[in-house]
């Protein structure tokens, strides 16, 4: 396995403890749709949140949230709209999990309802 996937599965890791610990349900883990896979489903009271986990070591390459560009936004939306129809009646919304692992330390960032 290379470095940077073991690096972005110990982050889907930590972001799903961390979900955990706000006490959020989690669901699901690699969630697919035909255009995207989503890193973390959870539920948020009767909300569900659909999560891009994104983990840098540093920010030499920029905030890890700035990977979520415009092509990933537009697939996430996609996924979501799929979501939604899998599951009629229901609310969601997509978050994005920015995790920093420094030799300093590790830092969390939780942005919510990223995207409309």
């Amino acid at each position: 396995m290379a470095k940077k996937d073991a690096l972005g599965r110990w982050g889907e890791e930590y972001a799903a403890r961390y979900l955990q610990a706000c006490g959020y349900r989690l669901l699901r883990r690699n969630w697919r749709s035909a255009a995207a896979e989503v890193d973390l489903v959870a539920q948020d009271g009767a909300v569900f949140v659909l999560c891009e986990v994104k983990t840098r070591t540093s920010h030499v390459h920029g905030h890890p949230s700035e990977a979520v560009d415009a092509t990933r936004q537009a697939r996430l939306c996609q996924a979501a709209e799929q979501f939604l129809i899998d599951h009629p009646g229901a609310s969601a919304r997509i978050d994005v999990i920015s995790i920093t692992a420094a030799k300093k330390g590790i830092t969390i960032e939780h942005l919510k309802s990223v995207l409309v």
